[in-house]
């Protein structure tokens, strides 16, 4: 069955083979992260179809309605086609392959123009081209609207799931890509920067979210998003902290980017906080600026710290209040990322019934190839380390986190 909209009528067609041959279309490129092609039908050429998207052979998303532009011919006597411009999710980090289908089944798929190709300018992040005014409710101050809500964090607890989650939400818009820097090297660029770079699709969504993970733990983060919106909602997810060690180390370690193993890289990252080394000062704020990869890569290894949750959270609740700030667990969201979704959409105050209808993927977690046996004596000493950590974290929260002291992975 193949699913047509004219308008704002929504319509179910019987689809065989014939109903097929009235379709044509092609991918014509992948340029800015945006697969891009058209579609008509012949026979009704008013129709527009939903299409479906692989990424890499994994199921991407459907093409709707707000994809398309509709180009009528230099006469009326000829067919419409319908071009469109899919965004492609940022939990592909990088595309090499795309197909694109006439049916959800994913049986039927449209042609590739003779000029298709995936090259550089296809994993480019979209420039913002013409810029639009800075709306006055995205203006730093006391009366900033948005965004409405920042999920801070923490780095590989979930935050790319939840992003993907809260995005099909009709009434939230969410940023583009999912981890604005703006706060962190191109804040000097102003606000205007910000709104154009990574929030030009906003439609007038009730509710805008800011999802860099990087932010919890950051200390010069929270003073910079106070002043642009002292009002605003905040969202963090925790994880057992040694978990999120071993997995942050694994993100870079399987893409080449750490040349130490799990317990060279926890002592090393421990002998750097016993330094005094960090972001605290100017000078180290000033660095950071300055050397931060595209890929969100410090100058430090910040395994280790990036887990001392308790004294994150207590940067932000001193700003903004403990009452603007909501918790999730990412135990909870491998458990029940519905329960976790409506919650938060709740605490963001919209409807948190369009969660039923949700996809529930569980995006960016464990990489094949990741060590699925680490020494005990190493697991042991991490724990150790995170234990006093974690008792602060329960006075705050008010969770018990005794689970935390027997890691799984």
């Amino acid at each position: 069955m193949l699913y047509w909209r004219t308008g704002n009528d929504s319509r179910h067609v019987n689809v065989g083979e014939r109903m097929f041959d009235n379709l044509e279309g092609a991918v014509t490129g992948v340029a800015d992260r945006a697969v891009r092609g058209w579609v008509r039908d012949k026979s009704f050429p008013s129709r527009i179809p939903r299409l479906w998207v692989k990424v890499n052979g994994l199921r991407a998303g459907e093409i709707g309605i707000d994809c398309y532009q509709v180009k009528a011919g230099r006469r009326r006597s000829e067919i419409q086609a319908h071009s469109f411009s899919f965004p492609i999710d940022p939990y592909f980090d990088f595309v090499d392959h795309i197909e694109v289908f006439f049916d959800e089944n994913m049986s039927v798929p449209l042609s590739f123009s003779s000029d298709f190709e995936i090259c550089e300018k296809s994993n480019r992040p979209p420039d913002p081209g013409v810029r639009r005014e800075t709306p006055p409710s995205w203006l730093p101050g006391a009366n900033c609207e948005y965004p409405s809500f920042f999920l801070l964090g923490a780095g590989k607890s979930g935050t790319t799931s939840l992003h993907h989650y809260l995005r099909q939400h009709r009434d939230v818009c969410m940023s583009v890509p999912k981890e604005p820097y703006y706060f962190e090297t191109e804040y000097v660029k102003g606000p205007q920067f910000y709104f154009n770079r990574y929030f030009p699709h906003w439609k007038g969504e009730p509710v805008v979210g800011d999802a860099r993970q990087r932010h919890l733990y950051l200390p010069f983060a929270p003073a910079r998003i106070f002043a642009h919106n002292p009002r605003a909602k905040l969202v963090a997810i925790l994880r057992n902290p040694v978990e999120r060690l071993v997995s942050d180390w694994w993100h870079w370690r399987s893409r080449g980017m750490e040349e130490l193993d799990l317990g060279d890289a926890f002592r090393a990252d421990l002998d750097r906080i016993d330094a005094g080394l960090g972001y605290h000062s100017a000078e180290e704020q000033a660095a950071y600026e300055a050397t931060l990869a595209e890929d969100g890569k410090g100058m430090y290894r910040v395994y280790v710290d990036s887990g001392y949750y308790a004294e994150q959270l207590q940067r932000y609740i001193d700003l903004f209040g403990r009452e603007r700030l909501h918790l999730a667990w990412f135990e909870d969201l491998v458990a029940d990322p519905w329960t976790v979704t409506a919650e938060l959409l709740d605490f963001l105050g919209v409807d948190p019934e369009p969660a039923d209808e949700f996809e529930y993927p569980h995006l960016n977690w464990r990489k094949s190839g990741m060590p699925e046996k680490i020494p005990d004596g190493l697991v042991q000493s991490i724990v150790e380390h995170f234990k006093p950590h974690n008792r602060v974290l329960e006075r705050l929260t008010g969770r018990s986190l005794e689970h935390w002291d027997s890691p799984t992975f």
